[in-house]
């Protein structure tokens, strides 16, 4: 889910997989940031940022949320390649027991397995069906949110999150480029961080920027 995500959704998120992603858009934005401040005539304009904490959506997403997340993700596969899901092969190796690089084609040697991405639907809506815990004498079924314990849970809750702010990026009027705008949002994980400026005026950001996402 994190391969397809990264691969059909490209920069319209804000989702940083490491650390090192993070600290390399931080970077970037302080140098822009300091070039800005340089050259505005604006008064008192300072540097805001603002800490958004998904601790309480992002594992726990309405369950039909996930699921039109990963319709959605495998449609917009789908367009991409131009070819069916049968047909697109997401290619990994094994390191030991963990699994290691991955890529989209055929197998490079013996070890590589393909995922069959026709049955990724049914194996998420199963992972939902059978999400349990038990308690002593007592079996609990998980009715939001994404199975707990499972290995699939967090690429699958951060593939939700980056539908929802994809959906959002590509909703603005006018479009704005990721690329040249006065303002910044960086996720790792379920902490997000939107950075920007203020001035005598207010925060220079969308003002739906917080709502909508």
């Amino acid at each position: 889910l994190g391969d397809i995500a990264q691969l059909v959704l490209e920069k319209h998120h804000f989702d940083t997989p490491t650390t090192t992603h993070l600290l390399k858009q931080l970077k970037r934005y302080n140098k822009m940031a300091r070039k800005l401040r340089s050259e505005s005539d604006l008064p008192n304009l300072q540097t805001e940022i603002i800490a958004d904490d998904l601790a309480g959506f992002f594992p726990s997403p309405p369950q039909d949320m996930m699921i039109r997340a990963v319709t959605f993700l495998l449609e917009k596969l789908i367009d991409l390649k131009k070819k069916g899901l049968r047909h697109i092969k997401l290619s990994y190796t094994f390191k030991g027991s963990k699994r290691g690089t991955s890529h989209f084609g055929k197998g490079r040697n013996h070890k590589t397995k393909v995922y069959p991405l026709e049955m990724l639907i049914k194996v998420c809506a199963a992972a939902l069906k059978w999400a349990v815990v038990q308690f002593r004498n007592h079996v609990w079924t998980q009715i939001r949110g994404a199975a707990i314990g499972s290995p699939m849970s967090p690429p699958w809750c951060i593939g939700v999150v980056m539908v929802r702010e994809y959906l959002w990026i590509t909703s603005l009027h006018p479009p704005k480029s990721l690329r040249s705008r006065s303002w910044e949002v960086v996720r790792y994980v379920d902490n997000r961080l939107v950075l920007t400026f203020k001035t005598n005026a207010g925060i220079v950001a969308p003002r739906d920027l917080e709502t909508k996402l």
